[in-house]
């Protein structure tokens, strides 16, 4: 039969709320940070969506409020999300250095004088909800062309994607509001 049990972990809980002055409110109105103390996780719950990680505990050289006031940005987001939205931009971009790499002519015609690489239909092509359809629009678009021979990974390399805007927001309030918060914490635990 199932069991259950209870266990009280030492657990500070951090709540953020976003005041109708602020300059992007709206973006992420509240949010409630808990740091499990003893098993070194940290759970978020938000309207910029829910995320958690948790770290080994390294109670003796370490303690929990001490790694999350030193933690940097990138760090925390590459923890709690992953990428995966399109960055449209950054695709395009890697799409055209690729181009070069494998020396298209841009300035290469068809019989009738239009160019061969419309640099904007590629541009749009990259503008697409997921990767298969940017891989897709690609393939579609170099058909009959010098790049129609490009390697397919060489293709799927190029699309680059991105965290979510919540992640990045959540992650901006951790390092603006909380993250100062538990540095004065550990600062405290210092003191003891």
């Amino acid at each position: 039969m199932a069991k259950v049990s209870t266990r009280t972990p030492p657990l500070i809980s951090l709540y953020f709320c976003q005041e109708r002055g602020d300059p992007d409110y709206g973006s992420c109105l509240w949010a409630v940070f808990n740091f499990d103390l003893e098993r070194y996780e940290l759970s978020i719950t938000s309207d910029c969506g829910n995320y958690a990680y948790g770290w080994v505990p390294t109670h003796k050289s370490e303690s929990f409020m001490h790694l999350m006031a030193r933690l940097d940005s990138g760090y925390l987001l590459d923890k709690l999300a992953s990428p995966c939205v399109i960055n449209e931009e950054a695709t395009f971009e890697a799409v055209k250095e690729l181009m070069e790499a494998l020396g298209v002519d841009f300035s290469e015609t068809d019989r009738w004088g239009d160019p061969v690489f419309d640099m904007d239909e590629i541009k749009d092509s990259c503008y697409q909800s997921n990767e298969r359809d940017v891989h897709d629009a690609l393939e579609r678009k170099f058909e009959g062309t010098s790049m129609e021979t490009c390697d397919d990974y060489d293709l799927w390399s190029c699309i680059q994607k991105d965290f979510t805007t919540n992640a990045k927001k959540i992650v901006q309030v951790f390092m603006e509001y909380i993250q100062p918060v538990c540095k004065k914490i550990s600062d405290d635990e210092k003191r003891g």
